[in-house]
């Protein structure tokens, strides 16, 4: 009982699956002795000694390749004893536990994946499954292994590719969304946020995830996954995207898009001109255009950003990263306009947070002067309450 209630106190996410999944006990003796150890990435052990599958379970093609291969049979084993209740001992995300879960569990069988650093529609790198090994998915169930071993890491990342041939015959069409080694400076300064707010509603954003953000747009509850399955979109106002929390999280979320949101390449940021200003301010109250015109009067026109698309492509995919960043700006000022004052996570100031510097005042985009206004509220628009989705 003392190890069930060390494994619930350091693992709520496994706690909630457990609370739900009482009745499986019963399938298999061994399989709900392990599901009450709970996994390495929550209890911190990571000895793959227990498992909830047998090998003559797998799929005959795969158990012949894990037979022949020392790292495979530790993959096996990793995934056995931490993955196969969720993902189901045959990778189609029908484990055990899965049909108790609101998110379901990635299906490997079918090769695709949201989070990524490639384009939608392409397998992730493997520093990409490192990384949600690693850190977990945000609203999700599935939990941070963040002190399993890199040797168990890469044994299970090899593993799981058994499952989809899309990995022998797509592997080589792969493409990295080229990413920046780091967020600007400037993020929540009062420029980069009011024009990040002019990008959200100029490229449609409001339609998903609602005119303030919080995941309650006109096609909010129509939005289906890879798999058919209901999605919401992201309420901004609440806390970690399942992608992660970082500048970086976001910025490549929006990089390499996460279905059914859309990737958003230089041909789409670069549409973010000063000619959208009519369009964009028939959406918006006179109290927040006029918060907003001075940062959209200096932008270029959209002649001004094609023109550059031909004759100085750099300059052009460095306009069209700017808006970008304008982007990740305003989502994660709207973050924290729900936190309580004085409540900052380093991860939104990586800069300040680092140096020890004081951070501006939740509420407040960076602007060296004690007032800001934020931007009008739809007070006919409703808190969304469902799941973060994604």
């Amino acid at each position: 009982m003392d190890r069930a209630v060390s494994i619930f106190n350091t693992c709520p996410i496994r706690m909630q699956i457990m609370t739900k999944s009482l009745a499986l006990l019963s399938v298999s003796f061994v399989a709900g002795a392990a599901l009450v150890a709970g996994p390495v990435g929550c209890s911190r052990d990571t000895r793959p000694t227990e498992t909830i599958a047998t090998m003559d379970e797998l799929p005959t093609e795969i158990r012949s390749a894990v037979l022949e291969s020392p790292d495979l049979k530790l993959g096996f084993a990793v995934y056995s004893r931490n993955c196969v209740g969720c993902h189901g001992v045959t990778g189609d995300g029908a484990g055990p536990a899965a049909d108790r879960l609101t998110i379901q569990p990635r299906n490997f069988t079918t090769g695709v994946f949201k989070f990524r650093s490639t384009p939608n529609g392409q397998l992730p790198l493997d520093e990409d499954l490192h990384r949600t090994i690693r850190q977990g998915l945000k609203g999700s169930s599935m939990p941070a292994f963040e002190f399993m071993p890199e040797r168990e890491r890469n044994a299970v990342i090899a593993f799981i590719k058994l499952y989809s041939p899309k990995w022998k015959t797509e592997i080589q069409n792969r493409q990295r969304v080229l990413l920046p080694s780091a967020a600007p400076d400037n993020l929540l300064t009062e420029e980069r946020v009011w024009r990040g707010r002019f990008a959200y509603v100029g490229m449609g954003c409001q339609h998903c995830h609602g005119m303030t953000g919080r995941g309650d747009g006109a096609s909010a509850f129509a939005l289906r996954d890879d798999w058919g399955n209901p999605v919401r979109p992201y309420n901004y106002h609440r806390g970690a995207p399942k992608g992660g929390a970082t500048p970086m999280d976001i910025y490549r979320t929006f990089r390499t898009g996460v279905t059914p949101m859309p990737n958003y390449q230089s041909s789409t940021l670069g549409l973010v001109t000063r000619d959208l200003k009519p369009a964009v301010f028939g959406s918006l109250v006179p109290e927040e255009q006029a918060l907003i015109e001075p940062y959209v009067d200096s932008l270029p026109t959209q002649a001004e950003v094609e023109q550059w698309s031909e004759s100085a492509p750099e300059r052009y995919e460095q306009y069209s990263d700017e808006r970008a960043w304008d982007l990740v700006a305003y989502t994660l000022w709207l973050r924290e306009q729900s936190k309580p004052a004085g409540k900052h996570s380093a991860a939104i100031w990586p800069h300040r947070a680092a140096s020890g510097e004081e951070e501006p005042a939740s509420g407040q985009p960076s602007t060296g002067s004690e007032t800001q206004s934020a931007p009008a509220q739809d007070p006919t628009t409703p808190d969304a309450t469902g799941s973060n989705g994604n």
